[in-house]
């Protein structure tokens, strides 16, 4: 039965059109004219789909291009074999080069039906963007790598409708692609792991190992100190300070923690490398040497404690005798970024991204998470409030003030990040409603972090209502109250505000010493925690700036592929002659500011492609001028010469005759066999001179093989009766018939015997050694067969 075939329908195009019929290749290019069905089928097919007019397993294509328009191909300078496609036509005399970058321009024509407005094809961005479209990010439409730039995008679509509400999608970043296929999973897990459990990309305080000198200790609290220290069990005595270091969370653990792995690991199924975690030093983010960040260490929960309180566990240790890398961790303590922003909505001139997750300092935050916010006095030493997290909100404010002074009112245009959600407080002055009781015991064990309910709780907010604060004012995660009685010996409400000095002073310091905080500014906003922690290489992978296989471009390419608008060329995936440039790591999103225009010609017979890896002839602008170099396009190979059917049958016999070499058939090895078989026999016989004489089916009668004069073998006598169906012993016939008497002796005609030649050793050892020769050949007819 055939395959069925989808209906196809027409769509009929708009009546209106501004191609320029005079905007075609050069008469001397090697451009041809070709079937526009590829442009037709695509067009019609994506218009369809967002009228929401499409009907399942219909195919749509458009009646024909709008006027002045032609589709024209030519051989692909990396691979003659290949052509591509350009449609031709547009006012401002550039080819689009895929249906893709065509259709913005095309629903243009097909929704204005020439009534005005502007278009945001990438050729009329080219060379008339609007200037307010262009003050928006000040940029361009695609970001420092070539990648299109969403925001940019979104907050021009705001100031030309009024109001936008929907998801960001990237689908031309191989990055948002990668994070949104990833993310989910990492999601799902934090929502039912403890907070005290190190994440990926957390900074952390850890220990190689507790052994000072001969003593093997363990880590604890002594009270008379209040200082953390090695105990000697043996000894029940303090002998000295552990050797902390600050690293980066690479690799999480496996196999299920528990509480008690706090205290000391449990027992476990796997080794440390799946049930602990891998943390790698922390180099300076100020130096471009980067070789602390290949030292890395597998090790269980219990050797690990959370940076924020690195002033308590380093307290009675010189700062002068601090690990290097404890200090490069302070330097970034006043750096940010923001995890997987996944929805744009707002008004004009404001707009609000939401986003999943936040990194703050040496750790991040993720919706549910219980955060401890700091005192609004700056003087206080003690913590009062927490946070269960709802939202994290990055803001657009005033974007029609963007460039411009602040108005009489002090307005000006800012760019803000907000964590939304419910706040408790232990201060009753600050609970919403002084007159109302604090938190039912029972309210809290539902409300509130593990352990927390024994305190007097009161709402700071109303219960349908949540608290809006900056995320400078977090001061680190609410950790399970058990937790920290396992670190730090107390239940008490205290435990809120342990590592308040140490992270202030940290900020303070980062501040102060990050090269990359801006002159009068506080904090490092960064793309990405990669950017961040300004790290050369991850779990072993180079990542950021010192990455030398990114390549943006490759990345769009391969991006076109999977959505099947462009065909495979593998002779492009294959060349890689030159090295690449350094090019930025972009571990969540595309850029939120940085983007620039594409390359503009002057020559219709030159036409810049991306797969072709140059810039074109005509003038580029600034992203071409200061771009790396590409290499140029290796030079296409001649066809090949095609072979006769004479020296094709030739070329066939010898495969075929190599292949039967390599994997020889059933038939071919019991062959194999019976030769070897033959073989040994023969060289039996000659070592015996005689074929020996064995028991018949008669007891005590010999039959004895006495070669003729010819050299044949004998025949057995007449008187000896041979059983049906085999052959008569003494002769070659099968392997049993040469097994010589195992006595040693020749038994002759006349009764007498003499002493054979016969070495039974050896003879042992042959039959071993065939039979694993045998078995050899089982096995390897076991593997081919599978």
């Amino acid at each position: 039965m055939p395959p069925r075939v989808a209906p196809r329908r027409v769509v009929p195009v708009g009546p209106y059109s501004d191609g320029d019929a005079t905007h075609r290749p050069a008469a001397n290019s090697n451009y041809s004219l070709c079937d526009p069905q590829l442009y037709l089928d695509k067009l019609g097919q994506r218009w369809m789909e967002e009228q929401n007019a499409a009907d399942p397993g219909v195919l749509y294509s458009l009646e024909h291009l709008p006027a002045g328009y032609e589709v024209y191909d030519r051989p692909r300078p990396s691979d003659p074999k290949h052509r591509d496609r350009y449609l031709f036509g547009h006012p401002n005399r550039k080819p689009f080069d895929s249906p893709n970058r065509f259709y913005p321009h095309f629903k243009f024509l097909m929704e204005q039906n020439g009534n005005g407005g502007a278009c945001d094809c990438v050729n009329c961005n080219a060379n008339t963007s609007s200037m307010a479209s262009k003050k928006i990010v000040d940029l361009g439409i695609v970001d420092d790598e070539g990648t299109p730039a969403i925001y940019d995008a979104l907050c021009t679509k705001l100031e030309k409708e009024g109001k936008v509400d929907e998801p960001i999608v990237e689908k031309m970043s191989m990055d948002w692609r990668a994070e949104h296929h990833l993310l989910p999973y990492l999601y799902k897990k934090l929502a039912t792991q403890e907070s005290f459990i190190p994440r990926v990309g957390e900074l952390v305080l850890f220990v190689a190992d507790f052994r000072i000198g001969d003593h093997d200790g363990e880590l604890a609290f002594d009270h008379e100190a209040q200082e953390h220290r090695v105990y000697d069990k043996k000894t029940k005595e303090f002998i000295g300070y552990p050797i902390w270091a600050a690293g980066t969370v690479g690799q999480v653990n496996v196999e299920k923690v528990v509480l008690a792995d706090l205290v000391a690991e449990q027992p476990k199924e796997y080794i440390v490398s799946l049930s602990g975690f891998r943390v790698e030093c922390l180099p300076d983010p100020n130096s471009d040497y980067k070789g602390l960040s290949k030292q890395y260490k597998y090790v269980p929960l219990h050797h690990i404690r959370p940076f924020n309180f690195y002033a308590e566990y380093l307290k009675g240790t010189p700062e002068e005798e601090w690990d290097l890398t404890i200090k490069h961790a302070l330097t970034v303590m006043a750096s940010w970024s923001l995890i997987s922003k996944y929805h744009f909505k707002g008004e004009w001139p404001n707009a609000t991204v939401s986003c999943k997750g936040l990194f703050v300092g040496a750790e991040n935050y993720f919706a549910g998470d219980f955060v401890r916010m700091l005192p609004r006095d700056p003087e206080s030493h003690t913590v009062h409030d927490i946070l269960r997290i709802q939202t994290i909100e990055f803001k657009f404010v005033r974007l029609d003030l963007d460039g411009k002074p602040p108005t009489e009112t002090g307005e000006t245009h800012k760019l803000l990040t907000h964590v939304t959600g419910p706040m408790y407080t232990l201060d009753a002055t600050r609970a919403k409603d002084p007159t109302l009781p604090p938190l039912s015991e029972e309210a809290a064990k539902h409300l509130l972090p593990q352990g927390y309910h024994a305190f007097r709780w009161y709402r700071a907010s109303d219960p349908d209502r949540v608290h809006i604060v900056s995320y400078t004012q977090i001061l680190g995660r609410c950790f399970e109250l058990d937790a920290l009685h396992i670190w730090f010996s107390r239940k008490d409400a205290g435990v809120l505000s342990l590592g308040l000095d140490g992270v202030r002073k940290g900020r303070i310091y980062s501040a102060a010493t990050d090269q990359r905080v801006g002159k009068d500014r506080d904090w490092f906003w960064a793309e990405h925690r990669v950017e961040a922690l300004d790290i050369a290489t991850l779990n072993g992978a180079e990542v950021g700036r010192f990455d030398k296989s990114r390549d943006p471009a490759v990345y769009r390419t391969a991006i076109n592929v999977i959505d099947g608008l462009e065909e495979p060329n593998y002779f492009l995936v294959k060349r890689d002659p030159f090295p690449k440039p350094d090019r930025t790591f972009t571990a969540v999103n595309s850029s939120l500011v940085a983007s620039a225009q594409q390359d503009d010609d002057d020559e219709d017979e030159e036409i810049p492609d991306a797969r072709d890896g140059r810039n074109g002839n005509g003038d580029e602008d600034e992203l071409a001028a200061t771009a790396p170099l590409q290499p140029r396009p290796l030079q296409p190979r001649p066809p090949p010469k095609l072979m006769t059917d004479e020296e094709t049958r030739v070329a066939s016999q010898a495969a075929h005759q190599l292949y039967s070499e390599l994997f020889p058939s059933r038939e071919s090895l019991a062959s194999q066999d019976e030769a070897e078989r033959a073989r040994r026999d023969g060289a039996f016989r000659a070592r015996r001179g005689s074929t020996p004489l064995v028991p018949t089916g008669s007891r005590g009668s010999t039959v004895k093989n006495t070669p003729s004069k010819d050299g044949t073998p004998g025949t057995a006598p007449a008187h000896v009766a041979q059983p049906a169906g085999r052959a008569a012993p003494g002769f070659i016939g099968s392997r049993s018939d040469v097994i010589p008497h195992r006595g040693g002796r020749v038994i002759g005609d006349d009764g007498s015997s003499s002493e054979s030649d016969f070495d039974e050793e050896k003879y042992a050892a042959s039959k071993a050694a065939e039979a694993e020769r045998r078995r050899a050949r089982a096995r390897k007819r076991l593997e081919w067969d599978e």
